[in-house]
């Protein structure tokens, strides 16, 4: 279930030792169509191939207002991803892949900032990150509440703290047993 990176590494998740780091939830397109490309490319990427560049944004209205003119009825939620992974998202950060509401795909850790590659037709925005995949999603259904449905959220305030620690369990669970070959 875990890549075997992680299972030499030793490496697990604690709420706790997370200091300064956000934790995001992202899908890696609908279905997680570009997971194999993210972790292949080293990145994390979200779409809205209609923008480009996005580096230079000073402002939350300057979003609204591109959303607008590429024809988004309604820019609310669009605005915001953007905004959280172009200027919020940071080194250091760290990324859950999820596919739909209920998997996880793998798990990384942030290590350069925002860029825009256009020659990624559907997904030109992104950012590196030193994945760590599982081999096969991992399940969260004994996780107490579903993943979002957003393309993006940040999971590291204090009222999803403790859906965070059930996810870093189980995560950490099955690099455990991943690791001692019971699973």
């Amino acid at each position: 279930m875990v890549n075997e990176s992680c299972k030499k590494s030793g490496m697990t998740l604690d709420v706790e030792l997370l200091g300064a780091a956000n934790v995001w939830v992202i899908a890696p397109g609908e279905g997680a169509e570009f997971w194999e490309k993210s972790v292949e490319l080293g990145i994390v990427a979200i779409g809205y191939q209609e923008l480009k560049s996005l580096g230079r944004l000073v402002t939350q209205a300057e979003v609204k207002r591109l959303l607008q003119e590429e024809g988004f009825k309604n820019p609310i939620h669009h605005r915001k991803a953007i905004w959280q992974f172009v200027k919020e998202m940071k080194i250091g950060d760290i990324v859950l892949a999820k596919q739909g509401t209920r998997k996880l795909r793998g798990w990384g850790t942030v290590t350069g900032d925002y860029n825009y590659v256009g020659e990624r037709a559907k997904y030109p925005h992104g950012r590196t990150v030193d994945w760590i995949p599982f081999d096969s999603p991992l399940s969260l259904s004994t996780v107490s509440r579903q993943l979002p449905r957003k393309t993006l959220t940040l999971y590291t305030q204090d009222k999803l703290k403790e859906r965070l620690e059930e996810i870093f369990e189980l995560i950490n669970w099955a690099t455990i047993k991943s690791s001692t070959g019971t699973v």
